[in-house]
């Protein structure tokens, strides 16, 4: 076709039409829901599957059942720690253990909710500073490992896991506070120093303890010009804000002059060279230099081979950290689930003490060795190192310290570090993920209850398939011998009497219904002064209870038979067994447990911490049998 003339003129002059503006769509709304927000609820999901088929089994009558019974006196007899009863912990646990009782009826099962809540929280913790270090992959990984592995996943409620939360809360912000600025970088010192300090709800010898550790530690990072003076205002100032909020909150309540003499006023323990070498130097099973040799020294070759490694100036591969995370991961784990970790504790809180040390002398050394801040290895290294301390204190000797403290922190100041790749860092969390996972599949494989807190506290969950005749342990599948020692101590008591429980089974004054006549529902070592034992010995002597209790356990043989002769067990106290011992001349024995329920019973309750078998109960001569 021949071209028309004129017609090229007129293209040319008409208007180019402009590009259509792309529609904008709103994204959908799932979108943007914060993925941390995500996170809590999945991590809800995971620790609530996991751990429901595995917790309502068994009650054990140590710490765990402690806090049942306080909470119970403080929700159902509106009686107040320090005041009502003697107790040198902090008083958020029981405070908790209270409102869930209230909201799930007084029994045993709502304590272990209690227990799943705080668990909850801290496994949504670590996720959150994961994610910040890492990678949300990564932090998928270590929450894995976290909701589903013993040594962090605790089913009973009580008291350790608060001030594990506390720290890492603090440790949270410190991260959040080196990605910031100006004042917001302030606001998050703020809160690391507050939720340090809040330790002190749960625990108050560890608020001491990190205080002590890290006064002078941020003191000389802010001489040595490593932390602005703002920002060391910021972190204390947020550190005496949170202790403040406690004592607030004691004194409203009109508990604050009992709280601070139990709280602060703590009974005999382990000393400082105690705790900080793990007891390696103290231990009465080695010499000293045994234990310079066997626990400091070969941690030390250890920690020196890390060191070599560090000093290499460049960034760590994936093919170094799985030829030493692998192995150790898989074997390890599985030690630290039975408290075999005497040994292997020393390396983590020696190389926490190294660091810390780093980070306030060396930090430029810190730096180009190990990739950190000093603030960030004080937050993830100095804080555990802090909790380890306080738990060698409370256990003298070669004791396990506090192995949950230390591995989270020796995780997450592998991931703070910039000398690992982002490769290695994602790897080196699923190797602690499955390891985890691994540990969860033979615990559960051999038929152990993998959330106790203490493997010798709860039988097998084969064993225990028997309901409970209480209805303060409804919902709770316990043995056989423990369901029928608890009702004949029960059935043999008249309701509503006086008690005196000589051994550390504080729950059985909630199980039994029965009245303290004392301050002291627990008088194990380390649970009552010597003033509030001879108070407690006053009363005993004043109004004589209608029923003893004697725990007559191979671990604390409290024989109150005066014609027999038994050396008493070293942790018991001598003025009080004394004063026991006369008052049970007034006391017809009505037989030991074992005796009462079958002789099976004592052969399966000699496997368990508590050993229930042991008990023998007394009534008063003067009182008619029920």
């Amino acid at each position: 076709m021949a071209d028309v003339p004129g017609n090229d003129d007129e293209r040319a002059q008409k208007p180019t039409p402009a590009p259509l503006a792309p529609v904008s769509r709103p994204s959908p709304a799932w979108r943007r829901i914060p993925i941390d927000l995500v996170a809590f609820v999945g991590v809800a999901v995971a620790v609530l599957l996991s751990h429901r088929p595995f917790v309502l089994y068994g009650m054990p009558f140590n710490e765990p059942s402690w806090l049942f019974h306080l909470g119970h006196r403080v929700a159902v007899e509106g009686a107040a720690p320090y005041r009502d009863f003697v107790f040198h912990g902090g008083p958020l646990p029981i405070y908790v253990d209270a409102v869930f009782q209230g909201l799930f009826s007084s029994r045993y099962a709502s304590s272990v909710y209690a227990g799943l809540f705080v668990t909850v929280l801290r496994v949504w913790v670590i996720w959150m500073i994961v994610r910040r270090l890492a990678s949300w992959r990564s932090a998928i990984a270590i929450a894995m490992f976290c909701a589903v592995d013993p040594l962090f996943a605790f089913g009973p409620h009580w008291a350790t896991p608060y001030l594990h939360l506390f720290i890492t809360m603090s440790a949270l912000f410190v991260v959040l506070s080196t990605r910031a600025e100006g004042r917001r970088a302030l606001v998050h010192l703020v809160a690391a120093g507050a939720f340090a300090a809040l330790s002190l709800a749960a625990t108050p010898r560890a608020t001491i303890a990190i205080a002590v550790l890290l006064l002078p530690a941020t003191a000389l990072l802010v001489r040595g010009k490593q932390l602005a003076p703002r920002s060391f205002a910021a972190l204390w100032a947020g550190f005496a804000g949170g202790i403040a909020i406690v004592l607030a909150v004691l004194a409203a309540r009109g508990l604050l002059g009992d709280a601070l003499g139990q709280m602060f006023v703590a009974p005999a323990s382990g000393g400082v060279l105690d705790a900080i070498s793990g007891g390696a130097l103290t231990s009465a099973d080695y010499t000293w230099w045994g234990g310079v040799l066997y626990f400091l020294g070969v941690p030390a070759l250890i920690i020196a081979g890390m060191l070599a490694l560090a000093a290499r100036e460049r960034e760590i591969s994936i093919q170094t950290i799985g030829l030493l995370l692998v192995p150790i991961a898989f074997i390890l784990g599985l030690l630290m689930r039975y408290g075999q970790l005497d040994y292997f504790n020393d390396l983590p809180r020696l190389f926490f003490t190294l660091t810390t040390v780093m980070a306030v002398a060396m930090p430029e050394r810190l730096r180009a060795w190990f990739g950190l801040e000093p603030l960030t290895a004080l937050a993830l290294g100095a804080l555990p190192l802090a909790c380890d301390w306080i738990a060698g204190m409370a256990m003298p000797g070669r004791s396990p310290g506090d192995p949950t403290a230390l591995v989270i922190g020796v995780i997450l100041m592998m991931l703070a570090s910039s000398r690992l790749t982002a490769h290695a860092k994602l790897w080196t969390c699923v190797v602690v993920a499955l390891a985890g996972l691994i540990n969860f599949a033979v615990l559960v494989q051999t038929g152990a209850a993998p959330y106790a807190q203490n493997p010798l506290a709860e039988r097998p969950r084969a064993d225990s398939k028997f309901k409970a005749n209480h209805r303060r342990m409804s919902g709770i599948a316990i043995t056989e011998g423990r369901r029928d020692s608890i009702q004949w101590i029960k059935d043999s008591m008249e309701k509503q009497r006086s008690c005196f429980i000589y051994g550390n089974l504080p729950v059985l004054y909630t199980l039994l219904v029965c009245n303290n006549p004392t301050r002291l529902d627990a008088i194990g070592p380390g649970q009552a002064t010597q003033a509030e034992l001879d108070a407690a010995i006053a009363a005993l002597r004043a109004s004589p209870p209608d029923y003893l209790l004697a725990h007559e356990s191979q671990f604390a043989p409290l024989v109150l038979d005066p014609a027999t002769s038994l050396r008493l067990h070293p942790d018991a106290n001598q003025q009080l067994h004394a004063a026991i011992r006369a008052l049970a001349a007034d006391y017809d024995s009505l037989g030991v447990v074992s005796s009462k329920i079958a002789p099976w019973f004592a052969v399966q309750a000699a496997k368990e911490w508590d050993q229930l078998d042991a008990v023998r109960l007394y009534r008063r001569k003067s009182l008619a049998p029920p």
